[in-house]
């Protein structure tokens, strides 16, 4: 898939936000969008690009950051998924002056575990349902079917993870079903999702993975999708105030296995699809996805070892 920023929607743009674009250059690109900066008469905004066909959450994102209102979030200002100017979904939204963080720190750890603890305090109790599959069906799909397109052997020993990960997490279940899930959940808070504005305050950006879930479903992109050493995984856990109690200990030891599951199920999606000659983003990387799984995996294996019986 081609992302092509063309004049025609450039024009529409300045209609929309009625400002002259002056130019536009990449920003960076996310595993689901790219992201160019717009230099206009009216200052600089994001044009946004959803070019992931997997799947479109670019309404469900567009109303959140409206709902946000530049809370926690760059504002929204406007979307367009008539497909009338660009063949993708995209969307415009204010740029935030700052800094993207490169990797956790002892400084910044802090403000992460404090912005998560505030966002999560936005809840919705028509969210609330139960934890009855603790590992996700899409997920399930990529270890025991996807796998087969990355050999045989492989697939037999994703299905040997997915059955021992899967008794560990029904463990869990009892302590986990004692809390809601109705917390506003960013579901992707890893650095280079954190902006920090000259002022300090950090700013959380791409949030078309956002739900209404368990709170520290987030806890397993910050300490286990990052892999931050155990120093900096008990500084975010005392200053969130969650994962000292033993229960709680539990939790997070099954989140972050659990979270590390995901990231390879959905790796091993990627790649299978490239497997199957299949369009899935546009700047898709199979060397380093590869990587990455095999990293993920080693790492997986490390978690599980470090479980407190």
């Amino acid at each position: 898939m081609k992302i092509v920023v063309t004049k025609k929607l450039l024009n529409h743009i300045e209609k929309k936000l009625k400002c002259d674009v002056k130019s536009y250059k990449i920003l960076g690109n996310g595993e689901h969008n790219v992201n160019y900066i717009l230099q206009t008469s009216k200052g600089n905004f994001v044009l946004r690009i959803y070019a992931n066909i997997q799947f479109d959450n670019s309404r469900k994102e567009y109303s959140l950051l409206r709902k946000l209102r530049g809370r926690f979030a760059p504002k929204a200002m406007y979307l367009d998924t008539t497909k009338q100017y660009i063949k993708q979904d995209y969307m415009i939204q204010e740029f935030v002056e700052g800094k993207t963080l490169s990797k956790f720190d002892e400084k910044n750890i802090v403000k992460v575990a404090l912005l998560l603890k505030e966002i999560h305090k936005i809840t919705d109790i028509k969210k609330s349902r139960s934890w009855d599959n603790p590992i996700s069906s899409w997920t399930k799909n990529n270890l025991l079917n996807n796998s087969k397109f990355l050999g045989s052997a492989f697939q037999t020993e994703m299905k040997k993870l997915y059955k021992e990960i899967l008794d560990i997490l029904i463990e869990i279940q009892l302590y986990v079903k004692k809390y809601d899930r109705t917390s506003l959940i960013h579901d992707d808070p890893i650095p280079a999702n954190f902006i920090e504005k000259h002022n300090g305050e950090l700013i959380l950006i791409d949030w078309e993975l956002a739900s209404f879930d368990y709170f520290f479903f987030d806890f397993g992109a910050v300490i286990a999708e990052s892999h931050i050493d155990k120093r900096l995984e008990q500084i975010f856990l005392k200053t969130y105030g969650f994962g000292i109690k033993p229960e709680e200990k539990k939790i997070i030891q099954a989140i972050n296995i659990s979270r590390i599951l995901s990231v390879i199920g959905w790796l091993i999606e990627r790649l299978a699809m490239e497997k199957q000659g299949k369009d899935s983003f546009a700047l898709q990387d199979n060397k380093k996805y590869s990587k990455r799984l095999a990293d993920n995996l080693k790492y997986i294996r490390l978690r599980i070892s470090q479980i407190e019986k």
